[in-house]
């Protein structure tokens, strides 16, 4: 089948990118891709539509799919939503944040996400997808044709309430989205709050505003002699991982380490591997020449040939 291969000369993405199920910045980069390049693609579509005999239903139909204003609003409307949604994604991605911090990363997001659903922010962004509009030679936008019931269900067209096109688009798709996408972020966040910790803190450090201004306050008072539970809860709440970004690090690196062409390599030796990969960050710390003296003395007394030395 046809490729992109004429692409726009403005900044950004230069080809389409394929989605991805974890990696939430990639579709940021994909919709952004389509947009800088959306005449290219939708000539590339009438190429095929008008030339390919195998491919060529297939591409009219996407054709007539992608270019109406519907698609231009909604692509456009998204990535302005990831835009915003990608600082977090990227924030929840770090090996050294702890929760309380992921939880007010959180709270901001959504208050932005609350701020885009108003009246003048819908505007704006109807105004910049007809700009779009215009520049593409795209259709003026239309309501949706009524919906049929089905014959059993007494048959005939489902009744709409009378609306304007600018209403439909702000009701049904700007407000309907922001409000799941809202309602989903602050259910997620709000499953393990900290207001049992801030709780039991509150009468030990009273006058710091937050778990991580607490936490700091003792580990620099040293006041675990006194506070014995409470020190050990503290401990066990920042080492506990806030998102599985580290745990998918951490395959990524045994598939580098477990190849097709070490087959021999036990569970011992791969445990090893792995965690100086993993924490190779911290090598500067290990003493080489140790580890030299100590595998050149394991070296003789199991007979290896080998030696450091």
């Amino acid at each position: 089948m046809y490729s992109v291969l004429n692409v726009s000369t403005c900044d950004g993405p230069k080809t389409l990118k394929s989605l991805s199920d974890t990696r939430w910045s990639c579709r940021l980069d994909a919709l952004k891709a389509v947009l800088l390049n959306f005449q290219t693609v939708v000539s590339t579509l009438e190429d095929i539509s008008e030339n390919d005999a195998v491919y060529g239903s297939d591409a009219n139909a996407l054709l007539k799919s992608i270019n109406t204003f519907e698609f231009l609003f909604c692509i456009y409307f998204l990535k302005n939503i990831m835009l915003l949604t990608n600082v977090l994604s990227k924030y929840l991605q770090s090996s050294s944040i702890i929760y309380s911090n992921v939880q007010s990363m959180a709270k901001v997001t959504i208050q932005e996400l609350c701020n885009m659903r108003c009246e003048e922010s819908f505007n704006n962004t109807w105004n910049e997808v007809d700009i779009l509009r215009k520049q593409y030679n795209v259709s003026s936008p239309i309501l949706p044709r009524k919906q049929k019931i089905p014959a059993k269900l007494g048959g005939g067209l489902k009744e709409v309430e009378n609306t304007t096109i600018n209403k439909h688009y702000k009701i049904n798709i700007y407000f309907a989205v922001l409000d799941n996408i809202i309602n989903d972020m602050g259910e997620r966040f709000e499953e393990n709050n900290l207001y049992v910790l801030n709780c039991i803190m509150y009468k030990t450090v009273h006058d710091q505003n937050n778990v991580q201004s607490k936490i700091n306050f003792i580990a620099s008072e040293n006041y675990k002699a006194g506070f014995p539970t409470l020190t050990r809860l503290i401990q066990l709440f920042i080492t506990v991982p806030t998102n599985s970004a580290s745990c998918e690090r951490s395959f990524s690196c045994l598939r580098r380490l477990k190849t097709y062409l070490r087959t021999t390599m036990g569970q011992s030796r791969l445990n090893s591997l792995g965690i100086l990969q993993i924490e190779r960050e911290r090598s500067s710390l290990i003493d080489k020449d140790e580890v030299i003296d100590k595998f050149s003395a394991a070296a003789e007394c199991r007979g290896r040939r080998l030696l450091l030395q």
